[in-house]
């Protein structure tokens, strides 16, 4: 009984929505004007944020990247590690608020390593 009164209310509201449809100077009711405008809003979206969007997606398959090769390549990850530890100690020169950020991110990542092995 249920379904029966649930399937004609569908029924009868899709046939009262397409009469509303075809006739012309009847304003759509407002619920459906504001799902034109959301479907509408992704083709006028900014052109500056889907660039940065981009690029966010260029630069984590960059890191991506990056990641399997020092994975793969000891040498390589050993020298980025040196050149990293050098970076670093230009901008604890600069800036010796640093150092102790870095300690802590160093430890918390030896404690991230430490959880994925077990």
């Amino acid at each position: 009984m249920f379904r029966r009164m649930m399937l004609s209310g569908m029924i009868l509201a899709s046939l009262w929505c397409g009469q509303l449809r075809s006739q012309k100077g009847v304003a759509p009711p407002a619920g459906e004007e504001a799902v034109q405008q959301q479907t509408e809003a992704p083709a006028l979206k900014n052109p500056l944020s889907q660039l940065r969007g981009k690029l966010l997606y260029k630069r984590n398959q960059a890191r991506r990247l990056e990641r399997a090769a020092m994975e793969a390549d000891g040498e390589l990850k050993k020298k980025i590690e040196l050149l990293q530890s050098q970076i670093e100690a230009l901008y604890v020169e600069a800036n010796p608020k640093l150092a102790e950020i870095y300690a802590e991110q160093k430890q918390l990542e030896e404690r991230i390593e430490a959880l994925n092995q077990k």
